[in-house]
């Protein structure tokens, strides 16, 4: 609607600039005032012309308001000084702006790119807080914005299925006996967020549970033991469907939730880490970790 309205102006302008018998640069954008009460719109063009008429800028600026046919959306043209002003007539713009909006309102069109935006990915071993939420909130926003501008756009959400902080709802399940359903909760995903502060107590007190949660974690990257898969899967699954329920009360949808355990299986987490490890990325300290500082990103990657 802006771009419209800025074309009538830009209009009005050239065909004023016609009366004058003077060659000038037509390629000109308009500008906003820095004060509302000087009009929503402002030109400059009368500087241009005053080179050509050898005359004071505010009496150019003036002369062309004279010429000008002011088009029925805005209310008046005057001019301040040597800037020639537009003022929006807003009953009249407000009218036609909710006659042109629709469901494809601000649709520009297609355009050759796909999108991967992936956002909230929030660790599956409780609820979302307000800051998960928070980047759910951008993420769709941002979603949305990118398909109005023509982009095909997919949503995902990372899942952490491999996280050290399923292990240790995984270990308070196989070890501790403790169950998801007896936990307290409205939602599944409440519950489990219950028994990962149970099972976390346990293991940040006893360093025999703290061993075991990191063998399962090596279990469990490794595949092969089909019981300890399915406890890992259940849990994230549980998690991951509470998630689900609360986006869908804010309207906000993923097209796919992409597993971790997926790449690390397929051998392409590897196969990653060995180019970075050929290429020189990779610095070791306590941990192996690329140092983004040469990207001026002041973060160090852990692998």
């Amino acid at each position: 609607m802006y771009f419209e309205i800025e074309k009538q102006a830009i209009n009005a302008l050239n065909k004023a600039l016609d009366q004058y018998d003077e060659e000038i640069d037509r390629n000109f954008r308009l500008e906003f005032p820095p004060d509302p009460k000087l009009g929503d719109l402002a030109s400059t063009i009368a500087f241009a012309l005053t080179k050509k008429l050898k005359t004071s800028p505010n009496l150019v600026a003036e002369d062309l308001v004279s010429k000008i046919e002011v088009p029925e959306i805005f209310e008046k043209v005057q001019n301040f000084g040597p800037y020639v002003n537009f003022f929006i007539d807003y009953a009249k713009f407000s009218k036609q702006l909710l006659e042109k909006v629709d469901e494809n309102y601000g649709q520009l069109e297609k355009v050759d790119e796909k999108i991967v935006l992936e956002h909230t990915s929030a660790n599956p071993n409780g609820p979302l807080h307000i800051g998960h939420v928070r980047n759910s909130i951008f993420g769709d926003s941002l979603s949305r914005l990118l398909k109005l501008a023509g982009r095909e756009v997919q949503t995902q959400y990372y899942v952490n299925d491999m996280g050290r902080q399923i292990a240790i709802i995984v270990y308070g399940i196989t070890e501790m006996g403790l169950k998801i359903e007896d936990q307290e909760g409205e939602k599944i995903d409440e519950k489990i967020g219950k028994l990962y502060f149970q099972a976390n107590k346990e293991v940040e007190e006893n360093e025999a549970a703290n061993e075991k949660v990191s063998e399962l974690i090596q279990k469990y990257e490794k595949g092969e033991d089909e019981d300890l898969n399915k406890v890992f899967e259940h849990v994230v699954e549980s998690c991951v469907s509470g998630i689900k329920d609360t986006l869908k009360r804010i309207n906000i949808h993923h097209d796919d939730f992409v597993w971790e355990g997926t790449f690390v299986r397929n051998g392409e987490v590897s196969d990653l880490v060995n180019y970075f490890e050929k290429e020189g990325f990779v610095s070791h300290e306590e941990v192996d970790y690329i140092d983004l500082k040469f990207y001026n990103i002041e973060k160090e990657f852990v692998l």
